[in-house]
């Protein structure tokens, strides 16, 4: 019964967005509105639907709903959710930009095969390319701010700015490569990146490495491989794919 009003209230919720969806792309006179704004409800739905699901699989209870272009998924008991180990604490943070990479990987194959028109492929791989990149912004309450929360707070204080310098590198490199193979270059996105990066790593806990919830070495370098190669597509994706508004 709980989750049957969980999944109520997000469906519904998820409903009334739909609408404001529809209504604004129609006031922007946008092409085919009710397929925009569906494409845009299953990407959003589905990405904080990930969230949800980790979070019943660690044993956390939690509510669920949209409101217009925010989606929210919140613990009915906090403290039981910030008893997770931080590794399990990463995987909710990443589950729904995993869901949306696994989406535009969908639109490829799918369009790629002849199921799906160019138009869905486009949009589809747009809209969820541009919610991988923002919530990637190591900023305020994106994904990638608690990731990269829990990586430096896991991290020896000492090591911290080694970190960062390490994930700026990686980045520039995913930003060169892009502009290699697809001649769009915008190097804004990655100061602005860095400046979220050292602010995240003067902002830790100086001694959350000793604690025993803090990640390893190796799920700290898994980690930063997933937010760099999910970075790596989005950038990738944007280079190459029409916007849709």
């Amino acid at each position: 019964m709980r989750i049957f009003r969980v999944l109520t209230v997000a469906l519904l919720t998820l409903a009334g967005s739909w609408c404001c969806y529809y209504a604004y792309l129609s006031w922007r006179d946008i092409n085919d509105p009710a397929l925009v704004a569906t494409l845009i409800a299953i990407s959003i739905g589905l990405h904080e639907f990930a969230h949800w699901v980790v979070l019943e699989m660690n044993r956390v209870r939690a509510k669920m709903y949209f409101i217009v272009v925010v989606g929210g998924v919140q613990p009915e008991d906090v403290n039981r959710y910030l008893r997770l180990h931080w590794s399990d604490q990463a995987m909710v943070a990443m589950a729904g930009l995993i869901t949306n990479a696994g989406l535009i990987m969908w639109a490829c194959v799918s369009y790629a095969v002849g199921d799906i028109e160019r138009r869905t492929y486009e949009v589809m791989a747009s809209i969820n390319a541009n919610l991988i990149w923002f919530n990637l912004i190591p900023f305020f309450i994106t994904d990638g701010a608690r990731l990269m929360m829990l990586l430096f707070d896991s991290t020896p204080e000492k090591k911290d700015g080694k970190l960062m310098l390490i994930i700026f590198l990686l980045l520039v490199g995913v930003r060169v490569a892009v502009y290699i193979g697809t001649g769009h270059f915008n190097p804004i996105d990655i100061f602005f990146f860095l400046w979220a990066l050292r602010y995240r790593a003067t902002h830790d806990k100086p001694q959350g490495s000793r604690s025993p919830k803090a990640m390893s070495p190796a799920s700290r370098r898994r980690w930063v491989a997933v937010y760099v190669a999910l970075l790596a597509l989005a950038m990738y994706i944007l280079a190459v794919t029409p916007s849709w508004l």
